[in-house]
């Protein structure tokens, strides 16, 4: 078996995965841990279910580099996640400052006039 050769991430490419579950119950039975995923599933083919099944085993461990692979040239990267629930950042865009009818930060000339 792979596993006892050190292998602990098996990757059925398929369209349809029947054994993924065989895998890892043949692991468990041995007492060993292994990461299991299949590649696409019956009626869900493309990038994005190949992605959700790379992202399970990341999820598990398993090292990945996401850049070149799915998020190349679009500016995406990683944010630090909070450890706790009460930990909070938020993302909203910070208020304009200054008074809130002035039209030449909206690049509009003067009316001569407040506006209501």
């Amino acid at each position: 078996m792979l596993r006892n050769h050190g292998v602990g991430t098996f990757v059925e490419v398929s369209a349809h995965p029947v054994l993924v579950m065989a895998v890892q119950e043949s692991t468990e039975a041995a007492g060993r841990e292994a990461v299991t995923v299949g590649t696409l599933r019956r009626n869900e083919g493309g990038a994005c279910r190949v992605l959700a099944s790379f992202a399970a085993a990341w999820v598990r461990g398993v090292a990945a580099d996401w850049q070149p692979a799915a998020f190349a040239g679009t500016g995406a990267g990683r944010v630090d996640l909070p450890t706790y629930a009460f930990q909070q950042s938020r993302y909203w865009p910070r208020p304009l400052t200054g008074w809130l009818g002035d039209m030449t930060a909206a690049g509009l000339g003067s009316a001569d006039r407040r506006l209501l």
